[in-house]
């Protein structure tokens, strides 16, 4: 299953750097990455080449990266199949699956919640995530820098309470 991850500067290391490679090799169907430098532009990436993401991480001024490895489970094993969306000044990205109706209009599940932003901002896709059981999705709105982590019932999603979060336990 796809792995998503959040984590500030000053959380950035070693640990956090293996587990991004281990991600990368066991969901190796893509990745996006989405850097927050404080007061300039996002920096996104959508790639099949980890060496960009780990090279970006290392070269690139930022405040808070938001990291998405896919493993394929619907759609081709493409770029625009990665994860990393744009939509009305929000990127969104997510792991598990979404299985409201909306997603099957789309090639890749994740498709449903910028249907949803289109429709209502973030407030009406957080309302939508209300009935998904099993989909983590961080909304990361671009104009205000704050972004929002919707939390699954089921799986797992780890947080060290100073809004770092991941699919996988990571520590520093």
């Amino acid at each position: 299953m796809c792995t998503v991850m959040t984590i500030d500067r000053s959380s950035f290391s070693r640990k956090v750097r293996n587990r991004i490679f281990s991600d990368s090799l066991v969901n190796s169907d893509g990745m996006a990455l989405i850097l927050l430098p404080e007061g300039e532009n996002v920096t996104h990436l959508r790639t099949m080449d980890s060496t960009a993401v780990h090279n970006l991480l290392d070269i690139m001024q930022w405040d808070r990266m938001f990291l998405h490895c896919r493993l394929a489970t619907q759609g081709d094993v493409t770029i625009p199949n990665t994860h990393g969306w744009h939509t009305n000044g929000v990127y969104y990205m997510h792991n598990g699956y979404i299985a409201d109706r909306v997603s099957d209009q789309y090639e890749v599940d994740s498709q449903a919640i910028g249907h949803w932003l289109r429709r209502g901002g973030v407030r009406n896709a957080l309302g939508k995530l209300e009935g998904e059981s099993y989909a983590n999705v961080f909304l990361i709105d671009s104009e205000s820098w704050e972004y929002t982590v919707h939390r699954s019932r089921g799986g797992s999603l780890f947080t060290d309470g100073h809004g770092n979060y991941s699919t996988n336990a990571v520590g520093r």
